[in-house]
Parts: structure tokens; C-alpha cells; sequence
């Protein structure tokens, strides 16, 4: 990809970009509205935040043929989990802890959450405690 030290990528995804495509049928009238419809909006969101010096995947525009079949246009982008930040930001994947699942995260995340929901966090000590897993200055940002 354009713009990245990474010369090697680990997994990639194909994005459809269903839910922001001309495609799609809603029946509500929720965000998901073919009038509203930008495939540039993830990858805005993307290309912003790493210009504001965090990390983010890099991808770009492809149009997908699978035996000869065209399936559109699609977001080939890298796949943020323990090798992506490994690749990036250093370290092993194993360093990584990655929570793909909303029910229920890691040891480390759990550690943190548990430090941020206690009345704890309020006191020097509680804010002290919280810096081995969360850079504040970063998340404040």
C-alpha cells in the first residue's frame, strides 16, 4: 500500500461497503440510506485519523472479479489485528493483545476496565495505577 513502511501485510480484507454503497435496500430510516450513499466515508475516516499521527490501515480501491464475474468496486484494506500492530507500532503478535469480541475482552482490557470503573480512578493513586495500560495523554487526544 501507498504510504506505509510495511512491505509485507499479514491479512487483508476485501470491504464490500454494503452499508455505504448505492446497493443497498433500507427499510428504515436509519444511517444505512442508498440517497446518503459514500464509499469514501470509512476511508476518510481512516486517512484522517492517521493524519493526525495514529495508527491506521492503509488500503485502497479495487474492482473485485471472482472466475470471471465482476463483483464492483471494493476497499482492499489491511486487517487491524495483533500482526497489523506488531508490523506497525513493534514488538510480537503475541505483545498484542487484540478484543475482537464485545462480550468480553482480555486479561489486560478486563485489568483496565475494572481500574476505570472504580471510584479509584479519581485519586492520584487511581491515575497512576491506569498508566500501564492506557496512554492518557493519546486517548485525551
Amino acid at each position: 500500500f501507498p504510504g506505509t513502511a510495511v512491505s509485507e501485510f499479514n491479512k487483508i480484507v476485501l470491504r464490500a461497503c454494503f452499508t455505504d454503497s448505492w446497493g443497498l435496500v433500507s427499510w428504515d430510516g436509519g444511517r444505512y440510506r442508498p440517497n446518503d450513499a459514500q464509499y469514501i466515508r470509512d476511508v476518510w475516516m481512516k486517512r484522517s485519523f492517521g493524519a493526525m499521527g495514529q495508527p491506521t490501515s492503509h488500503g485502497r480501491f479495487v474492482h473485485v472479479y471472482v472466475n470471471g464475474l465482476y463483483f464492483g468496486l471494493h476497499d482492499m484494506t489491511e486487517r487491524l489485528e495483533d500482526d497489523f500492530f506488531a508490523s506497525h507500532l513493534g514488538g510480537r503478535k503475541e505483545d498484542w493483545e487484540i478484543n475482537a469480541d464485545f462480550a468480553g475482552g482480555g486479561t489486560r482490557w478486563n485489568q483496565m476496565m475494572a481500574l476505570a470503573n472504580s471510584s479509584a480512578i479519581a485519586t492520584a493513586a487511581g491515575y497512576e495505577a491506569i498508566q500501564p495500560y492506557l496512554d492518557v495523554e493519546n486517548f485525551a487526544d
